[in-house]
This record gives structure tokens, sequence and C-alpha cells, in this order.
């Protein structure tokens, strides 16, 4: 078992396809710098606490 598994309580598979849409973008348009940060639903958010973050 991994330390990821270990301290989240989750598979690794379950892991990844959840955690795998939590990207952060940053696009720039005519000079204009956006950042777009993901949704965090509340089963990933406990997820995220479990790892420490």
């Amino acid at each position: 078992m991994s330390d990821l598994q270990a301290r989240s309580g989750r598979s690794l598979r379950k892991l990844i396809t959840t955690l795998r849409p939590l990207r952060q973008v940053t696009i720039t348009i005519s000079g204009h710098r956006l950042d777009a940060h993901p949704a965090i639903d509340p089963a990933t958010q406990e997820i995220l606490n479990a790892l420490g973050h």
C-alpha cells in the first residue's frame, strides 16, 4: 500500500480518477493573463485534506 493510499483511505485508481480533473491553467489573451482554477467538490476536498493540502 502506498503512502497516498494509507493517508487518503482510497485506492490509487480512485485517487487518480478523482484528482485528475484538478488542473489549473493560465491563458494569456491580448497581453492579459487569466488564471482558471478548478471547482473542487466536497468529496475531492476531503481527499485533499487527508493528503495535507
